[in-house]
């Protein structure tokens, strides 16, 4: 995961200011370098279906597409090959041929995951035509799994107001409650 240089984007101060004084506007200008830089910050939170819906319900998906358009830095959406089987089921595309468009995933215990590329070939006129059948990681978007130092923890893309509305909403939180791990971006 790459590091934001906040000295590029004039917020400094941060790294000297207590994240418990921090202000929305300080928020703000953090949320928005990340944005730039499409750095997803990681919650030191277990990546749990009930963590993930917890982040999710803090704002609303705008279903402005950004997370199905390209993205230089994500290798297309995972998707399992029962997944694959469902979208085949429900769409004008065979499951031989999403299999030929996608690529193998390169986990080695994971021999059932395939990466559609980006942009999608589902997201027509504003809409997703697979919305009811999608994959699970774009159920989740804008939330998402990371080894982070040897763990796994939950990142949140900032690429859309829905990822930025989560994760202001948690560091209101943490800074409501007093936590300290906002120290490490």
């Amino acid at each position: 995961m790459a590091k934001l240089d906040l000295d590029k984007y004039g917020i400094s101060y941060l790294k000297e200011k207590n994240p418990l004084n921090w202000t929305d506007s300080d928020m703000d200008k953090l949320i928005d370098a990340f944005a730039k830089e499409n750095i997803a910050p990681y919650l030191l939170m277990p990546p749990t279906q009930m963590n993930a819906e917890i982040l999710l319900s803090q704002s609303y998906c705008r279903r402005c597409g950004k997370c199905c358009l390209s993205n230089p830095d994500d290798p297309g959406v995972m998707v399992s090959e029962d997944e694959l089987r469902k979208i085949a089921a429900h769409s004008k595309y065979t499951y031989k041929y999403l299999k030929r468009h996608s690529t193998k995933h390169k986990h080695p215990e994971r021999n059932d995951l395939r990466y559609l590329p980006l942009p999608c070939i589902f997201y027509k006129q504003g809409e997703c035509t697979i919305y009811k059948w999608r994959p699970f990681i774009c159920k989740i978007y804008p939330t998402s799994n990371a080894l982070r130092s040897g763990r796994v923890c939950i990142t949140v893309s900032l690429r859309c107001d829905y990822g930025k509305e989560i994760y202001k909403s948690v560091l209101k939180y943490q800074k409501e409650k007093g936590l300290s791990q906002l120290r490490d971006i």
